[in-house]
C-alpha cells in the first residue's frame, strides 16, 4: 500500500524553529528567531553592553526571603518569560540551560533580583539571535545503507550541593549521535547526595538511561550502533565504581545505581571513560561558567560561529 504525498523540498521551518542548511557542508542549524524577537518586543531589557554569559559567573540563583515578592502583574510576566526561555532551551539554546533551570526554581516567589536575572539571560539571548544547535554528523550515510554503523556517545558532569536552599546537586548530561548533539540537559537531582562521587554517579546513571533510549530507538529502526557506547566523565571515583563489584560502607546506599552501570559495563553496552574537566562540555549544564569556559563548551553544541549559514 502507498500513501499519496507531496514533495515540499527541504524542511525550512518546524513548530517555530528555523531550519538552515549550510552551503559549504552537510551541517544543519536549528534556531528560533521569532521567539528571540518576542523577548525583545515584550520585555523591557536593560540598556548597555550585552552580557557575555547568560548568568553571572560563579553565582547560584537562590531564594531571596529578605526581598519583597513581585506584584501580581510582574509575577505573571516572570512566569511567561521563563516559559519562553524554557522553550528556547528545549529546542535550540542549550547554552542557557543552567541559568534557566535556576530561574525556574523561583516561580513560586520571585523577587526583583530574580526578575533582573531573567532579563540578563534574555539580553544575552537577544545579543546572539543567530545561535542555535548545529547538527553536523561525522560519516556519510545515504539514507538507505543498513550496514552503516552509528556512534552514540555521552558526557556527564555534576555540581555538588551548590544550592544552599536544599543542598541538592545538579546534573549536566549530553548525548551525541555521530558527534552531533541530540540531547542536552541541566537538572536538579531528586535526592541529596553525600559526596561528589555520588553526585557524579547520579549524573552518569541519568546519562546512561538517555543513551540507552537512543540506542533502543536506533535498533527499532533497524540501524546498527557501535558497542560499547562511550560515556565520558571527569570523576575517576565514579569510573572506578562502575568497574568494581566490591561495595564498601561508603557506597552501599547507592548500590542499585552502581549495579546498573556495572551491568552495562560488563555487557559491553556502555563503558565509562575519563576526560579532563576542562574538556567536559557537560559542565555547561551544571554551573554558571566564566565567559571563556562557557564559549568553549557552547561551540561543542552550537558550532564555531553564530553567523547565518
Amino acid at each position: 500500500n502507498h500513501f499519496e504525498c507531496d514533495d515540499l523540498g527541504n524542511m525550512t521551518e518546524y513548530i517555530g524553529c528555523k531550519i538552515e542548511r549550510s552551503n559549504t557542508s552537510r551541517a544543519i542549524k536549528i534556531t528560533q528567531p521569532v521567539l528571540v524577537q518576542s523577548l525583545k518586543d515584550e520585555f523591557d531589557l536593560p540598556d548597555g553592553v550585552p552580557p557575555t554569559t547568560p548568568a553571572k559567573p560563579g553565582t547560584t540563583i537562590t531564594k531571596q526571603p529578605e526581598e519583597e515578592p513581585l506584584n501580581a502583574e510582574k509575577h505573571t510576566n516572570y512566569r511567561a518569560g521563563i516559559g519562553k526561555l524554557q522553550h528556547l532551551v528545549r529546542n535550540s539554546r542549550p547554552d542557557i540551560g543552567n541559568a534557566v533551570r535556576e530561574l525556574s526554581r523561583q516561580l513560586v516567589r520571585p523577587t526583583n533580583s530574580h526578575y533582573q536575572a531573567m532579563l540578563t539571560t534574555m539580553k544575552y539571548v537577544v545579543s546572539t539571535p543567530n545561535r542555535g544547535i548545529v547538527l553536523n554528523p561525522t560519516g556519510t550515510w545515504n539514507g538507505k545503507d543498513k550496514d552503516f554503523v552509528w556512534i552514540i556517545k555521552g558526557r556527564c558532569d555534576s555540581n555538588y550541593a551548590t544550592n544552599p536552599d536544599d543542598r541538592k546537586s545538579v546534573s549536566g548530561t549530553q548525548v551525541f549521535l555521530n558527534d552531533s548533539p541530540i540531547m542536552a540537559k541541566s537538572s536538579t537531582q531528586k535526592v541529596i547526595t553525600l559526596s561528589v562521587t555520588e553526585a557524579e554517579l547520579y549524573a552518569a546513571t541519568s546519562c546512561a538511561q538517555d543513551m540507552l533510549f537512543v540506542y533502543r530507538l536506533m535498533r527499532t529502526l533497524d540501524m546498527k550502533v557501535q558497542l560499547p557506547m562511550i560515556l565520558e566523565c571527569d570523576n575517576k571515583g565514579t569510573i572506578d565504581l562502575s568497574r568494581n563489584w566490591s561495595v564498601g560502607g561508603r557506597t552501599r546506599h547507592v548500590d542499585v545505581r552502581l549495579y546498573m552501570l556495572r551491568d552495562l559495563n560488563e555487557d559491553k553496552i556502555i563503558q565509562m571513560k575519563w576526560v579532563k574537566g576542562e574538556q567536559n562540555s557537560a559542565d555547561l549544564g551544571t554551573k554558571n561558567l566564566d565567559h571563556a569556559s562557557h564559549a568553549k563548551h557552547t561551540k561543542t553544541l552550537c558550532g564555531d560561529n553564530d553567523e547565518n549559514f
